[in-house]
C-alpha cells in the first residue's frame, strides 16, 4: 500500500475522509474508519490539535512539530521530522511564552528567599500602676501618682486622719506655748529677775506632739509603702488592707526612726559644730580664713548629710516588705545603692522639689486666710486661735497630699534597685500570671526571709 492511500503525514486540521476499500494487511476485515494520519482525531470544532501536542501560550505552538505517529521516511516513533527543533520555538520565530505568570501578575509566590518577618518590641506586662521591669524616671513618678488615684482612701485618706489626728497634738502644745507668751508679753512680772515664760506643761505638750508627730509619719511611709506594693500587683486596697501591710512591724519601724533621728541630730551637730569653728577661727585668726573655713565646712556637712540619706533612703521600703529589722534594713539599703548613688540621689531631690512646691501653694490660701484674720480680728486669743487653725487645716491637707507621692518614690525606687539587681520583675511576671491572687509575700527575698505576713 502507498503513502498516498492515507499512510502520509499530515499537517493537523488537514483532514481527509477515509477510502472506500479496507485496508491490506493481516487485519483485514472490515474496520472501523480510521483518521488519515493513523492518529487519534479530535472532534470537529475542537481545535483540531494532535494528542499531545502543547497547546498555544503554555508550551510550543503549533507547527511542524513531532507527533506520536511514524512519521514519513521511517524515522522511528517519538522522533522529530527532519529539520524540526522538537517542541522548542520554529525556525526563525521569536520565543513563545512559557509557564510565566499572566500579564499584569506580580511576582510569583513560591519558596524562594522571603523578607524578615515584622518584629515587634516586647511589652513588659502592667498587671497594675507600673510596668514588671526596670524603671526610667517618668516610670516612678506616674506610679508614684498613679497609685494615689487608684487608692485615694488607702493613700489620701489614711494619711490626711493619721497626720490630722498627730498633728492636733502638736497644735495644741503650739496653742499653749503662744497663750504664755502673749500673757508674759502683755503682763510681765514686776520684779527685773529673768523668768522663763513658758510652763513645764506647754513645754512637755509641745515635745510630746513632735514626737507623735514624728511616729505617726513614720509608720504611715510604711503604711504607704505597703499599699503601693500592692497596687503593683494590680490590687485595690481597702482600709483594712492597708494597716495589714504593716502589721507586725510597726516596732522595726520605730527603730528604724529613732535611727534616724539620732543620725540626724549627728548632722546637725556636725553643722553647727562647722559653724561655730569657723566663727572662732574668723576672731582668733583673720576673718577671710573663717569665711573660707566656715564656707568649705558646711558644703561638706551638707554633702556628708546628703550622702547618708541616700544610703539608707531605701530602708524603710525593705522593712516592710521584706520583712526584716532595722539594722538589717539600714544594710540593705546600703547594698541596693551601691552603684546607683547619682541616680538615686537625683530622683529623690527631683521629687523633694516637686514636694515642696505642691505643698507651698497648698498652704498659700490658707496662709492667706489666716493674715487676713490676723488683721480683721482685735482679740489677741482670737488671733492665736485663728492662726493655729489655719496652719493646722494648711499642714494636714499638704502632707496629706504629698506624703503619699514621696512614700510612692521612695517604694518604687526600691523595687527598681531589686528589679535590676535580683530579677524581682520576673519574679513578679510569674507570680502575677499564674492566675491566683498575689500577696506582698512575693516580695520576701529567697535567701533570707523575714518575718511572715
Amino acid at each position: 500500500m502507498s503513502q498516498e492511500d492515507g499512510q502520509a503525514w499530515r499537517a493537523p486540521g488537514d483532514r481527509q475522509e477515509p477510502a472506500d476499500t479496507p485496508q491490506d494487511g493481516p487485519w483485514s476485515g472490515p474496520q472501523p474508519a480510521q483518521p488519515p494520519n493513523g492518529g487519534w482525531e479530535a472532534p470537529p470544532g475542537v481545535g483540531q490539535q494532535p494528542f499531545g501536542a502543547p497547546v498555544q501560550g503554555w508550551g510550543a505552538p503549533p507547527g511542524n512539530q513531532g507527533q506520536y505517529g511514524p512519521p514519513p521516511g521511517g524515522q522511528g516513533p517519538y522522533g522529530p521530522p527532519p529539520g524540526d527543533q522538537g517542541w522548542g520555538a520554529p525556525p526563525g520565530g521569536p520565543a513563545q511564552p512559557g509557564y510565566g505568570p499572566p500579564p499584569g501578575a506580580g511576582a510569583p509566590h513560591g519558596w524562594g528567599p522571603q523578607g524578615p518577618y515584622p518584629w515587634a518590641p516586647y511589652s513588659a506586662p502592667r498587671p497594675g500602676v507600673i510596668a514588671l521591669r526596670p524603671l526610667s524616671l517618668g516610670d516612678i513618678f506616674n506610679g508614684a501618682f498613679g497609685y494615689v488615684r487608684h487608692n485615694p482612701g488607702a493613700t489620701i485618706g489614711i494619711a490626711f486622719i493619721v497626720m490630722a489626728v498627730s498633728g492636733l497634738i502638736s497644735t495644741l502644745g503650739t496653742g499653749s506655748l503662744l497663750s504664755e507668751a502673749m500673757s508674759f508679753e502683755m503682763a510681765p512680772p514686776p520684779s527685773d529677775e529673768v523668768v522663763f515664760p513658758f510652763s513645764l506643761g506647754s513645754m512637755v505638750s509641745l515635745f510630746a506632739g513632735l514626737v507623735v508627730q514624728l511616729v505617726a509619719g513614720s509608720v504611715l511611709l510604711g503604711l504607704l509603702t505597703g499599699v503601693l506594693a500592692l497596687s503593683v500587683l494590680g490590687r485595690r486596697v481597702s482600709f483594712k488592707e492597708a494597716f495589714s501591710t504593716v502589721r507586725g512591724r510597726v516596732g522595726a519601724i520605730l527603730g528604724l526612726t529613732g535611727l534616724t533621728f539620732v543620725f540626724a541630730i549627728a548632722a546637725m551637730a556636725l553643722f553647727f559644730g562647722v559653724i561655730v569653728l569657723a566663727v572662732a577661727l574668723g576672731i582668733t585668726q583673720a576673718p577671710v580664713a573663717g569665711i573660707l573655713a566656715g564656707l568649705l565646712g558646711v558644703v561638706l556637712a551638707v554633702a556628708l548629710t546628703a550622702w547618708l540619706a541616700t544610703k539608707i533612703s531605701l530602708a524603710m521600703p525593705a522593712i516592710v516588705l521584706e520583712r526584716i529589722g532595722p539594722f538589717p534594713a539600714l544594710a540593705r539599703s546600703w547594698r541596693l545603692t551601691s552603684g546607683s548613688f547619682w541616680r538615686i540621689l537625683g530622683i529623690l531631690l527631683l521629687a523633694n522639689l516637686i514636694i515642696s512646691f505642691v505643698s507651698g501653694l497648698l498652704q498659700t490660701p490658707f496662709t492667706i486666710v489666716g493674715t487676713g484674720l490676723q488683721l480683721v480680728l482685735a482679740d489677741p486669743t482670737a488671733i492665736v486661735i485663728a492662726t493655729l487653725a489655719t496652719n493646722f487645716v494648711a499642714t494636714a491637707v499638704a502632707t496629706a497630699l504629698t506624703t503619699p507621692f514621696s512614700a510612692g518614690a521612695s517604694a518604687l525606687l526600691y523595687l527598681d534597685m531589686r528589679m535590676r539587681r535580683e530579677g524581682l520583675d520576673l519574679r513578679l511576671q510569674q507570680a502575677t500570671q499564674s492566675g491566683h491572687q498575689v500577696g506582698p509575700e512575693v516580695y520576701l527575698t529567697g535567701d533570707r526571709p523575714g518575718a511572715p505576713f
